[in-house]
């Protein structure tokens, strides 16, 4: 798999869906005023189907997760876990998961992207106040918080 690159393939596209399903996220975000980056706790609660061989094949290098940005913290299913970071997110290994439901908790911080995409920051010249908004079409959520994007 060809991780250097920002883009989600169809092919790992289709792998996690044969994998993983029921997907659903809990956010908590600290955003400060004049603030460059902010912080977060995100989980991912998802069921993986763990059936040997498929799963062999499906996650040669691990479960893949999209994020740009700084991890501080993972646990996988209440336990303190290590991950490999890749360019445009991070790996978690296949032994750390459950067959069945797991919950991954991230800690992390991040930039304020400035593209439009993700979680944006601006101060708006006309009357100097700052604002916020995010985009998270199609392949832009990671630039805001780890996900299945």
């Amino acid at each position: 798999m060809d991780f250097s690159r920002d883009v989600l393939t169809r092919e790992l596209a289709q792998k996690r869906a044969r994998i993983i399903n029921n997907v659903s996220y809990k956010l908590s975000i600290s955003l400060g005023k004049n603030q460059k980056t902010y912080n977060g706790v995100w989980e991912i609660l998802f069921n993986l189907k763990k059936n040997g061989e498929t799963l062999k094949n499906e996650l040669k290098e691990g479960l893949f997760i999209e994020f740009i940005g700084k991890i501080k913290k993972i646990k996988v299913n209440g336990k303190s876990a290590k991950h490999s970071k890749k360019d445009f997110g991070f790996i978690l290994s296949e032994s750390l998961l459950y067959n069945g439901e797991n919950v991954v908790e991230v800690h992390y911080e991040n930039y304020y992207n400035n593209t439009g995409d993700g979680l944006h920051h601006f101060i708006d010249p006309e009357d100097g106040k700052e604002y916020l908004y995010t985009n998270l079409e199609p392949y832009s959520a990671h630039r805001f918080l780890p996900c299945f994007d």
